[in-house]
């Protein structure tokens, strides 16, 4: 683990004969850090030491994500605990005259298409209910993954469709696929709801978010994080460094700006298959007539903390009784367990009600599409922020309740008027004419230089019923 360049000044410390406890090292102040020269190592070679096999297993295993590795071994165990309670029963034994063997690698191409047909009917999730569609394939790819990539037959494509070996496979898992949806299972999807504006509002006024509290402001960085820069729940929060940003100037245009550069993504983990996928920069430009500019947010937090290492530290609670003081940050993290919780945290302290709702690390992420779809922006434009390189930003646009009311409104059958139109075509024309007349009344209308009002009578009116306030005046034409 590379240590910061920073070291303690230990004078404002107890003295040698006075003991200090390890939470009170953690909870060192990091403007107690002074910047120290960076003690480089003796130049070994051009060339590492020889590695061992073990590393090398261990180098080709980070080759896949974190995330395919347990959905791989995920559906082993799926499969194995089918075998164990499918050998228990005795049909098992007479379908082909011996038992299924646990390791998936041992079967050759017939007998995994036939086994692998009865494992996609049978299994059910552990409360009996069905897998949904998308499940199913993710168990087959995993189970898929292993055989190909850990045993090393390279000639097994399940999901192929030019794999004849395996299309009566297939024909069964579009079938189960099929199944669950006529059923309802997987036709509801759970999803991460979007921070609304008014909600963000409250966050403010309630001191959630702050630029003059620790806790406030470090708050409103992992918030922004996610609205501004679009970080996808605890993947990036997690791993995020200070020195990933940078406060820089347009001197062109005369403003300062945030420049964000991601490291290693979902969509962007490098490597042969990726090679020539390119990590574009974030940039976000100050608004100087926003007091909560995110650049100067984003400026003042890096200043108090060290500018290399892990960006969440430690707010400290202290009492700020001069303007002159500024929010203290401890030399430690904040743990992963806490970051998990923030934005469950932000509604909680705001005051604010999540029940019935989906709240999470990722809802800033959603956040960010949202708030520029609903505002209009283009999918480019939206794209540049979450980096999404498929149409999937649109499963992170909702849309406000405005625009579903107004779509609701559009497609809903016409309102029921207490003047039909039905009759000659002139009476539809007066008719109109009044509709016009009503709607005209009954909104408020701009008051003139003289203060009149003119309205142009239809000639099927006789007579106009006028009232202001608590006053009527009927007048008969």
């Amino acid at each position: 683990m590379d240590v910061p360049d920073f070291a303690v000044d230990w004078a404002s410390f107890p003295s040698d004969d006075e003991l200090i406890s390890l939470s009170q090292v953690m909870d060192i102040p990091t403007q107690q850090l002074v910047d120290m020269p960076c003690v480089t190592r003796d130049n070994k070679g051009r060339f590492c030491s020889p590695v061992k096999q073990a590393d090398l297993e261990n180098i080709q295993k980070c080759s896949v994500p974190i995330k395919t590795r347990n959905n791989n071994k995920w559906a082993l165990n799926l499969w194995k605990d089918w075998v164990d309670n499918r050998n228990s029963k005795p049909e098992t034994y007479f379908e082909k005259g011996k038992l299924i063997p646990t390791d998936i690698n041992t079967l050759n191409d017939e007998e995994l298409q036939f086994w692998l047909q009865r494992f996609i009917v049978e299994i059910r999730r552990k409360d009996g209910t069905n897998y949904p569609p998308n499940t199913l394939v993710q168990i087959v790819s995993g189970l898929q993954r292993y055989i190909k990539n850990d045993c090393n037959r390279n000639n097994v494509h399940i999901l192929r469709d030019d794999d004849e070996k395996f299309s009566t496979f297939r024909k069964i898992l579009d079938s189960e696929m099929k199944r669950p949806t006529s059923l309802g299972f997987g036709t509801k999807v759970k999803s991460c709801e979007p921070v609304l504006p008014e909600e963000e509002k409250v966050m403010w006024d309630k001191g959630v978010f702050s630029m003059n509290t620790a806790e406030g402001l470090s708050n409103a960085i992992f918030f922004y994080n996610g609205k501004a820069f679009a970080f996808r729940g605890m993947e990036q929060h997690k791993c995020v460094e200070a020195e990933q940003f940078e406060i820089l100037t347009d001197q062109k245009n005369k403003r300062k700006f945030i420049r964000f550069t991601p490291r290693i993504q979902k969509n962007s983990q490098g490597g042969l298959k990726r090679k020539n996928v390119t990590i574009t920069p974030i940039e976000h430009y100050e608004q100087p007539d926003n007091e909560r500019c995110l650049v100067k947010m984003y400026d003042y937090y890096l200043s108090l903390i060290p500018r290399k290492g892990f960006l969440y530290k430690k707010p400290l609670t202290t009492t700020v009784t001069d303007e002159s003081q500024h929010p203290r940050f401890s030399a430690a993290n904040i743990t992963f367990n806490k970051l998990s919780q923030m934005f469950k945290k932000f509604y909680q302290q705001a005051g604010l009600s999540i029940e019935g709702r989906t709240i999470s690390n990722h809802s800033g992420r959603v956040t960010c599409c949202t708030t520029l779809y609903n505002d209009g922006f283009s999918d480019k434009a939206v794209t540049s922020r979450s980096a999404h390189r498929s149409n999937a930003v649109q499963k992170y646009q909702r849309e406000l309740f405005s625009i579903k009311d107004s779509v609701s409104k559009s497609l809903g059958p016409p309102e029921i008027n207490d003047i039909k139109t039905t009759g000659t075509q002139e009476d539809n024309d007066e008719i109109q004419e009044i509709k016009k007349l009503k709607t005209c009344v009954n909104q408020d209308v701009p008051s003139s230089a003289n203060n009149t009002l003119e309205i142009i009578i239809p000639d099927c009116v006789n007579k106009v019923v006028l009232r202001k306030k608590d006053k009527t005046v009927t007048v008969e034409i």
